[in-house]
């Protein structure tokens, strides 16, 4: 993986679905949410999500030559997340992977990861323990964004969300592994906070 090279990042979920966009370097290029997931199995609403979610999803893979779409993997945690949430995002990925094998050579390359593997990474990055972070908006100062505040309904409460820091650290663990990023701890304090930060004030003061 060269410097130049960009990755699209995807933290998926039946409610919220994030992304990120990030060169080999750790530079964050841009970040947001899907507007529409699918979340609806009901024939009208059905068609209606996984339209408007595929037009999404041709927009972001169209803005760049990526080298990469990563994305984390839903795994069952107890009985409580069995269901529905695990048929969405299972969809919405198979969705992301038919739409990328369908690109023009070179087609990004795909890889899904489990959630204890990216973050387990960041928080030894980051704290030098996989498990002493709690959620990753610490690594990057922004304590107070949690997943209650991200989906509260008030326009531009957060400039960014809690899972767009999440997508932000999948993609990181990507371009660290596949860089082969000697000072990790330096890509993300030094590229990619400064970046968040930027992002951050931008959007706040634009609404």
């Amino acid at each position: 993986m060269k410097s130049t090279d960009v990755v699209l990042a995807l933290d998926p979920g039946k409610d919220h679905f994030a992304w990120s966009i990030i060169d080999g370097t750790g530079r964050l290029l841009d970040t947001g949410m899907i507007r529409q997931p699918v979340k609806e199995f009901k024939f009208m609403f059905f068609r209606r999500h996984a339209l408007s979610y595929v037009k999404e999803i041709r927009e972001l893979l169209s803005r760049h030559q990526y080298f990469a779409v990563v994305a984390e993997r839903y795994q069952i945690r107890g009985m409580g997340s069995v269901g529905e949430v695990c048929e969405f995002v299972n969809l919405m990925l198979g969705i992301v992977t038919a739409e990328v094998l369908r690109m023009p050579s070179p087609a990004p390359h795909l890889d899904f990861m489990p959630a204890g593997v990216w973050k387990n990474w960041l928080s030894t990055v980051m704290l030098g323990d996989p498990g002493l972070l709690e959620k990753t908006p610490d690594a990057f100062g922004y304590p107070f964004v949690t997943k209650q505040a991200s989906t509260r309904k008030v326009r531009g409460v957060l400039p960014i969300k809690e899972h767009q820091f999440d997508s932000i650290g999948i993609g990181l663990w990507f371009v660290a592994r596949e860089a082969h990023v000697l000072d990790a701890y330096d890509m993300v304090a030094n590229v990619t906070k400064p970046d968040v930060d930027r992002l951050w004030e931008e959007r706040l003061q634009h609404g």
